[in-house]
């Protein structure tokens, strides 16, 4: 009943989140005819699931499984997020730098979430609009996924939603 290309739902974290809180959403959206995409809003990320010794076998397992399939930069940029250790005790720190007394500061965090967000909605406006080059080095259409031509989300006329937790 649902065809290409998808409307797309983008999920805004709270925060200290990250962008893997739209997994305990995206399965509902997705059986809805929804595509759902998110980013880490600047300073926020993934780092902190990976910071604990035990955890960081799922981390290298992640990327030994990205790289099997050919694609460990992939992997790479996946896992990675915005956030920094900021106290030095050598974790990454998420969203501990959004709200700060430097007013300037928050202003510009705020600031470059926004633009984050304009510049993703402007790039799913562009979806088969042009020509990529894929991972195996053959040519297609933007956001084509499956390969069969059409872009599988966005357009000039697609549908654009946003919906998140406290920073969204």
């Amino acid at each position: 009943p649902f065809c290409a290309p998808f409307p797309v739902i983008f999920y805004a974290h709270g925060y200290g989140g990250s962008r893997a809180e739209i997994t305990l959403h995206m399965g509902r959206h997705n059986a809805m005819g929804y595509a759902m995409c998110s980013l880490d809003s600047y300073g926020h990320g993934l780092s902190r699931w990976f910071s604990a010794p035990d955890e960081t076998a799922g981390f290298d397992l992640a990327l030994g499984r990205f790289g099997q399939l050919g694609v460990r930069e992939l992997g790479s940029l996946m896992i990675a997020g915005r956030d920094r250790d900021l106290n030095n005790d050598g974790k990454p720190d998420s969203g501990m730098d959004m709200w700060t007394n430097d007013v300037f500061h928050t202003r510009d965090m705020v600031r470059q979430a926004a633009v984050d967000w304009m510049w993703l909605a402007r790039s799913f406006h562009e979806c088969g609009e042009g020509q990529w080059t894929t991972w195996d080095g053959e040519t297609g259409t933007t956001c084509d996924w499956d390969g069969d031509g059409v872009a599988d989300m966005g357009g000039q006329d697609a549908r654009l939603f946003i919906v998140g937790g406290s920073l969204g």
